[in-house]
């Protein structure tokens, strides 16, 4: 019996730790990266940037044709709700030897909301460790992550703008 709670303690404590080192994380404005479209060009931006915006952050890749399409869905609700606090935010996840293909990405489909390129992985690392493509994580005007997303289909749109209206709802 006394072997038992020797060994369900030092379980415990085994867990105690682990998840101690769990809980330290990073906030999620943590982060700075140089922006590489529109009026954000050249910028240094963050979640700070976007001070009490609804943010949608989506991770991509030039490869990705889900990603893709729901890039240019996107641009359709960004375009509608900017006024109202809505920010979209695409982080590109492309490797060193497809990063080059970002920027005439961008381009070609005339994304109008800010694009980053995630080269040192810091913001993969906080909200998409996984490395998903794609994968949405959208945050609440103090920056409080309200859901994560780690696929798309063109059916998913209707439940992703009801969530980001919600979300433009509560101020």
């Amino acid at each position: 019996m006394l072997q038992r709670r020797g060994l369900f303690l030092s379980a415990f404590v085994a867990g105690v730790i682990l998840l101690g080192s769990w809980s330290v994380q990073a906030k999620p404005s943590d982060f700075t990266v140089t922006a590489i479209n529109g009026k954000w060009n050249g910028k240094k931006i963050g979640l700070r940037a976007f001070k009490n915006k609804v943010v949608y952050m989506t991770f991509f890749a030039t490869w990705c044709k889900p990603c893709l399409t729901e890039m240019k869905q996107l641009k359709r609700v960004y375009k509608k709700w900017k006024k109202k606090g809505l920010v979209v935010l695409a982080v590109s996840v492309d490797e060193p030897q497809t990063r080059a293909d970002v920027t005439p990405t961008v381009k070609r489909y005339k994304i109008k909301y800010p694009v980053v390129i995630d080269k040192s992985g810091q913001i993969v690392r906080l909200f998409n460790p996984k490395r998903a493509t794609p994968f949405s994580v959208l945050f609440d005007r103090k920056h409080k992550i309200k859901k994560t997303r780690s696929s798309f289909q063109i059916s998913d749109m209707a439940e992703i703008k009801a969530e980001i209206l919600a979300e433009l709802k509560n101020k």
